[in-house]
């Protein structure tokens, strides 16, 4: 068996621990059966021809259950997938796969790097991973450990479930510890002889000291232990953007929506919006609404495109320099005329490279 057979078996095997398998066409749609991640559809293993039917099919079923329309493959064992994806309307965003070759050590500047345990703070841990993956990149910034502390959100069927999977080791965590207080964490999740590495974030506060590197390395020598024979890793997979909602009853409110700088004006934004647009949608959501600064022309300009239209302001609501937020909602998200609108701008948008601006 290749090294890309063993990955693709290894990708098809992983989240069948958490997760029920449906069958859909030539894919295999992963849906999570209780707390934790999502998970996505990709090809069975024995599929070789797609289409663009093939993948609205598992797209219908995504919004029926409420979870990211989100497929995963490895181009070079699925090449057909990539113009059928297109083609039904999303965007393909491209990673490496990285092979390890050789270890090579890396001991951490100042820290201690160990194994997590079931007894472990893990509601912390995870609101560090929360600050890490919420400040995307590797520069140096002030979140550290008191912006970590205020983000605990004790979930306990999702810290149970992540305590399971430590006690029968289907997830192995790395934690960096600076004076016992934990300011980094990654993962991996060996399946037979394959293990992926995942999941490794810093507090911005503590990085540039190498700790990312040390966390990776303490991850492989414990697979190396384990007797995993390929170790793999997905390289560049940086946050662009993000979004948030509640639902209050049927009304879905937009509650943080932001991309990257660099990525402006490149239709993330609006990407971003049509995926929103259909999670309110299979929560049965009536109406989307959000505030939106007033100052802010370029952002007000993408709202309006998707429907969303004043309705109030609500005074000194921005607490960093206490300007208005100008209210805005949209018409029924079920009528006629918001499918519409939302089937055409997914036309306007499927076509259109997504690349960071210089």
């Amino acid at each position: 068996m290749t090294r890309l057979s063993e990955i693709e078996t290894y990708y098809d095997a992983v989240p069948r621990s958490a997760a029920r398998a449906e069958a859909i066409g030539p894919f295999t749609l992963f849906v999570n059966a209780g707390p934790g991640w999502s998970y996505y559809a990709r090809p069975s293993l024995a599929a070789t021809r797609f289409t663009a039917a093939d993948v609205q099919l598992v797209r219908t079923r995504q919004r029926s259950l409420g979870i990211p329309e989100s497929f995963e493959w490895v181009a070079d064992t699925s090449p057909e997938l990539t113009p059928a994806v297109t083609a039904a309307g999303l965007s393909v965003t491209r990673f490496p796969l990285m092979l390890l070759r050789e270890h090579q050590p890396v001991e951490p500047d100042g820290v201690q790097i160990r194994l997590a345990t079931v007894d472990d703070d893990l509601g912390l841990f995870d609101a560090v991973a929360h600050v890490a993956f919420s400040h995307p990149g590797t520069d140096v910034g002030e979140a550290g450990l008191d912006v970590a502390h205020a983000s605990v959100e004790p979930d306990r069927p999702a810290l149970a479930f992540q305590r399971e999977r430590l006690r029968t080791r289907q997830t192995i965590t790395a934690v960096a510890l600076d004076n016992e207080q934990p300011v980094g964490i990654g993962s991996h999740q060996p399946v037979g002889s394959v293990s992926e590495v995942v999941g490794v974030g810093v507090l911005p506060a503590f990085r540039k000291r190498g700790i990312a590197a040390a966390l990776t390395s303490r991850l492989v020598a414990d697979a190396s232990q384990r007797g995993v024979r390929t170790i793999f890793l997905t390289a560049g997979d940086e946050t662009i953007g993000y979004g948030g909602m509640w639902l209050m009853v049927d009304e879905a409110h937009v509650t943080t929506f932001a991309v990257l700088p660099t990525w402006r004006r490149r239709g993330v934004g609006a990407r971003l919006m049509l995926e929103m647009m259909h999670l309110a949608a299979s929560v049965n959501a009536r109406i989307v609404t959000l505030e939106v600064r007033l100052s802010n022309r370029e952002a007000r300009a993408l709202y309006a495109k998707f429907g969303f239209k004043p309705v109030g302001i609500r005074p000194r609501y921005y607490s960093d320099n206490n300007e208005d937020a100008l209210i805005m909602t949209t018409p029924p998200i079920a009528s006629d005329e918001m499918m519409q609108r939302v089937s055409d701008l997914e036309q306007v948008y499927a076509d259109r490279d997504v690349e960071p601006a210089e």
